[in-house]
């Protein structure tokens, strides 16, 4: 459970309806901010003729310009280049490499880039390089964290309310930290406007409520005198700041200038001014409780493994009682159920020997033993065992494994499959779904995927994965000890003395094919 500070609302309208003017369904670059209208239709101005009006230059759309054709390579430049000839001027010759690092790190994220990246630049200076490194600052967390800071002072964010008492506001941080996610995810404008004015109606919830502190950002009088005249011209000040603010944001326009007169410059009356006010004098600061969809997914996560564990505690419990109770009443002892025992284990000690039976394993390929491990070239490699001594139905199948990348699809890490590989239990990376461990089976008939978490750290560190079988057919994957994601039922396979044998880094089959080796 969070705590927001946000604001409050009540959609009201008086004189004209306010029209939210956007283009939808436009993901537009980072470093680009553009404009929306908030405009009042069909309502007569009154004021002086001599102010600005509507042609104002401004307010006209943006018309196509033809660039200057001389010498520049970029668009831009070319701009620059004229105006300075102009006045007798040349352009500035190209900045070194260790200069145009600086300026893009410290533009894009504000920090200064590393020695190591300076050099590195220094010796490749291409374009290539360079645009290599603007997407992969643009990628960056710091990015948002960056340009984020001159959104908020536009939306006059402040974590303490201002004027005499200053009051710290402990819980305005999930609206800056929407900024923040909102520029890092490359946000359509339009939706981070209508987000941001409206919110809370547009998506109900923790989003919803931090994207719409926007309205209540700004400075908070929290003194207020004790008659109705002083909280009456409170309350206004507040829906001027409120007015003012959507105003300067959205239309780059002082439309609180309007509230006492009609404005002396910009083509906006009094009238319009409090038609405005109107629509948001349903707005009021507090705070409130709300769920943050993550924490939540997180809770109730948690609340499943709880209740799985509960679940196997009361068994084990149930077990002890039973115990006590019949060598109370002079019976025999309840036979302790027996646990499975490994049918075999390949350690990679040197070689590809089964360390409990018989099962070795045989090269294939490029496959090779090497520090402990095996090692399977992702092309050609993988491992065939000795056919079964015996039948095998309820099984588990584990192993440690670690990834050269994250972006393979559908190679397999452990799997035991019929002689001629078209029926077969596998532990698959990535087939079905993107970087998800899945129990791969022939023709997905005992394959399932309900969305496990991504894999993040296999191609770091060994991860231990594990697929349990059970006789009723219930699938259980465990990743690092842990259920990953949900267990389901499906028709159990069984695989006979002599007809079936184990395989490494392949899928399935008996040579490799396009996808099924890891």
């Amino acid at each position: 459970m969070v705590k927001i500070w946000f604001g409050t609302r009540g959609i009201h309208r008086n004189g004209c309806n306010p029209v939210i003017a956007m283009s939808s369904g436009i993901s537009l670059p980072k470093l680009l901010f553009v404009s929306v209208g908030i405009l009042c239709l069909n309502t007569p101005r009154s004021g002086a003729e001599d102010r600005a009006g509507e042609d104002w230059w401004s307010l006209q759309p943006l018309l196509k310009v033809v660039p200057p054709d001389n010498d520049q390579e970029h668009v831009i430049d070319s701009f620059v280049a004229r105006k300075l000839r102009e006045h007798g001027l040349e352009i500035s010759p190209m900045a070194s490499p260790r200069v145009q690092m600086r300026r893009l790190y410290f533009d894009l994220v504000g920090m200064p880039p590393s020695v190591e990246e300076v050099r590195a630049f220094e010796v490749d200076p291409t374009d290539e390089t360079y645009l290599r490194v603007v997407d992969d600052l643009l990628a960056s967390p710091h990015y948002g964290e960056r340009w984020a800071r001159h959104w908020l002072d536009v939306a006059r964010f402040g974590e303490s309310d201002g004027f005499e008492r200053n009051g710290p506001r402990n819980n305005l941080w999930p609206y800056r930290d929407w900024v923040i996610k909102a520029l890092n995810e490359d946000m359509p404008y339009d939706q981070f406007a209508r987000m941001q004015i409206a919110g809370d109606h547009l998506r109900p919830g923790f989003e919803g409520m931090s994207a719409v502190a926007f309205l209540t950002a700004g400075l908070h009088n929290t003194v207020i005198g004790s008659s109705e005249f002083m909280r009456r011209t409170a309350r206004q000040d507040e829906l001027e700041d409120i007015t003012g603010t959507v105003g300067q944001t959205f239309l780059g326009l002082t439309v609180n200038c309007a509230r006492c007169h009609d404005h002396k410059y910009d083509p906006i009356s009094q009238r319009e001014y409090y038609q405005l006010a109107s629509t948001l004098r349903g707005v009021y600061r507090r705070e409130q409780e709300v769920e943050d969809s993550t924490a939540l997914a997180q809770k109730v996560a948690a609340g499943k493994r709880l209740d799985e564990i509960s679940k196997r505690v009361g068994e084990i419990e149930k077990m002890g009682r039973e115990r006590v109770l019949f060598r109370r009443a002079g019976s025999e002892e309840v036979t302790a159920p027996v646990l499975p025992q490994p049918l075999a284990r390949w350690e990679f000690e040197g070689d590809l020997k089964d360390g409990l039976g018989g099962l070795h394993g045989k090269a294939m390929g490029d496959a090779r033993v090497e520090n402990g491990a095996l090692v399977l070239d992702g092309s050609s490699g993988f491992v065939k065992t000795e056919p079964l001594a015996g039948d095998v139905t309820e099984k588990t199948l584990e192993a440690w494994v670690q990834l050269e990348t994250l972006e393979q699809k559908g190679g397999g890490v452990i799997g035991l499959q019929s002689n001629d590989g078209a029926t077969f239990d596998s532990i698959v990376f990535g087939e079905r779904t993107a970087r998800a461990w899945m129990a791969g089976s022939n023709r997905f008939e005992r394959s399932e995927v309900h969305g496990g978490a991504p894999e993040q750290e296999a191609h770091k560190t060994a991860v231990h994965v594990a697929i349990v079988y059970q006789s009723d057919g219930t699938i259980t994957r465990y990743r690092n000890g842990l259920p990953y994601d949900q267990s389901y039922r499906s028709k159990i396979q069984s695989y006979a003395h002599g007809q079936a044998h184990l395989v490494f880094g392949l899928r399935h089959g008996t040579k490799p094919g396009a996808g099924t080796l890891l």
